[in-house]
């Protein structure tokens, strides 16, 4: 088993052919080293914990049988990109140095979330008041995003 950081891009519910509900999850690898995947999980509680954490950089622990990745595992959300390789995978394992949530390309996901969790602020606290609903949304959208790259621009 393997320890990874990943982000949570998408979801699909699914029933296999003998009857049993799990869900598929489309992942991306923090560390930038592989393409997204999809991995499947079969636990409720743990199914439940991931739809929670979609587009937020969480750490898992993943089983590869042949082509198939499965979620055994959910430690949390965090800020740090853990990788292990081992059978045998620990609580204490350590971040990678030189790694962290930035990648080489400073990628759309992370930053699509950023904006979108700002969004949906904007809009749930009724912070944009305009004639139409479709023009509160384009604004707040394009608040969010200003205020994202606004913030890029400041911490570089």
């Amino acid at each position: 088993m393997t320890k990874k950081t990943v982000t949570i891009i998408a979801h699909e519910d699914k029933t296999s052919k003998n009857n049993l509900d799990y869900t598929r999850f489309k992942c991306e690898y923090a560390d930038g080293k592989d393409d997204s995947k999809w991995m499947s999980a079969f636990d409720k509680d743990l199914i439940k914990n991931l739809k929670e954490h979609e587009n937020k950089l969480i750490n898992v622990e993943i089983e590869q049988k042949d082509n198939f990745f499965n979620i055994k595992k959910f430690y949390g959300v965090t800020n740090e990109v853990f990788e292990s390789e081992d059978d045998d995978v620990h609580e204490d394992l350590k971040p990678k140095e030189g790694t962290g949530v930035m990648r080489e390309n400073p990628g759309t996901s992370f930053y699509t979330s950023y904006a979108k969790d700002i969004f949906c602020e904007l809009i749930k606290n009724d912070k944009i008041r305009v004639n139409t609903e479709d023009q509160e949304e384009d604004i707040a959208m394009d608040i969010a995003i200003r205020l994202v790259k606004q913030a890029r621009k400041a911490f570089s």
